[in-house]
C-alpha cells in the first residue's frame, strides 16, 4: 500500500466519523486487471475498501449529477447529500465545471484533492503482450510486472500511460478542500512545442519529434516521428538526416505545404464550411 492511499483512507475515515460528509466516491480494486472501479462508501469502516494508484483511471465526476439529481415529485422534500469526492487533477476540473453550470452545490460537495502520476491505458498493455491474456498485474515503481496466459512480463509504467498524461498540465486538484500529500507527476509544459513546429515548417525546415502527445498529428509526413524515443534513436536520426540533404529537402517541403493547414484562415474556412454542410443537410 502507497503511503498516499494510506493518507486517503485515513483522511475519509476522518470526514465520515466527523460526520462533515454523507458519502464518498473513491475507487476501489478491479475485478479487471489494470483496472480499479468506484466504489460509495457511507461508512468509515468501508475506507479500507479504497486504493490509489495509476489504475484509478475513472473520472468520478459523471456520478455527481446523479447523487444530486432532485426527486421527480417536486413535493416531495429534497435534502441534498454532503459528498466527498476523491479527485485528481483532471477529475477535480471536471467538478469545478459541472459547479460552474449549476448541476452541482458547491457547498455540498468536498473535492479530496489526490496527486497523480498518470494512468494506466489497459489497452496498451493489452497490445504490448501481443494477444496474450492478462491474468493479474502489480505495479512496482516505474515497473509493471503483468502475469499473463503466456508467461510473466515486465512492462515500463511509462510506455503504458494514457496519451492525455502526457500532456496533462494539472496533476494536482484544484480548488481541493482536502489535500491528500504526495508527489505528483511534473506538470508538462507543452505551450510552445507545437508552436516549434509549425514555425519549423513554415521555414521549410525537416523535424524530428517524438510520439508523444499531438506532435504526431501536427507534423504528418513532414518529419521523421521516433516512437519511443531515447538519446540514441535521436542522436542516430540525426545523424541520418544530417547525411541525407535530399530528404532534408523534400521533408522541407513537404513541411512549408503542411504549415497552410494550421493558418488561422484556413481553420477557419474549415469550421465555416463544416457548419454548411451540416445545415445544409437539416431538413
Amino acid at each position: 500500500m502507497s503511503q498516499v492511499e494510506t493518507k486517503l483512507r485515513e483522511a475519509i475515515k476522518g470526514l465520515l466519523d466527523d460526520g462533515k460528509v454523507d458519502l464518498v466516491i473513491g475507487h476501489e480494486a478491479g475485478s479487471l486487471p489494470l483496472r480499479s472501479r468506484p466504489v460509495f462508501i457511507r461508512d468509515a469502516a468501508e475506507a479500507e475498501r479504497l486504493v490509489w494508484g495509476p489504475t484509478c483511471a475513472n473520472n468520478l465526476a459523471v456520478y455527481l449529477p446523479r447523487v444530486f439529481a432532485r426527486p421527480t415529485n417536486p413535493r416531495q422534500e429534497y435534502a441534498p447529500p454532503t459528498v466527498g469526492i476523491v479527485a485528481k487533477g483532471c477529475d477535480a476540473r471536471s467538478v469545478i465545471g459541472l459547479i460552474k453550470e449549476h448541476q452541482l452545490p458547491r457547498d455540498k460537495v468536498v473535492i479530496i484533492g489526490v496527486p497523480c502520476t498518470g494512468m494506466i491505458d489497459a489497452r496498451k498493455a493489452e497490445d504490448a503482450l501481443d494477444g496474450a491474456r492478462i491474468i493479474s498485474a502489480t505495479e512496482d515503481g516505474d515497473i509493471v510486472r503483468v502475469e499473463t496466459s503466456a508467461g510473466e512480463k515486465t512492462l515500463k509504467l511509462a510506455d503504458l500511460l494514457a496519451d492525455g498524461c502526457s500532456e496533462c498540465s494539472h496533476p494536482s486538484a484544484p480548488e481541493a478542500d482536502v489535500v491528500i500529500e504526495g508527489v505528483a507527476r511534473p506538470v508538462a509544459d507543452i505551450r510552445f512545442e507545437r508552436v516549434a513546429a509549425f514555425e519549423a515548417m513554415a521555414a521549410e525546415k525537416p523535424i524530428i519529434t517524438s510520439d508523444s502527445g499531438a506532435l504526431p498529428e501536427v507534423v504528418g509526413d513532414a518529419g521523421v516521428v521516433i516512437e519511443d524515443i531515447n538519446a540514441n534513436k535521436l542522436k542516430s536520426e540525426i545523424q541520418r538526416l544530417h547525411n541525407d540533404p535530399g530528404e532534408r529537402q523534400e521533408l522541407g517541403k513537404i513541411g512549408k505545404k503542411r504549415s497552410e493547414m494550421f493558418k488561422p484562415e484556413h481553420i477557419a474556412k474549415q469550421v465555416i464550411d463544416r457548419y454548411y454542410h451540416v445545415l445544409k443537410n437539416v431538413k
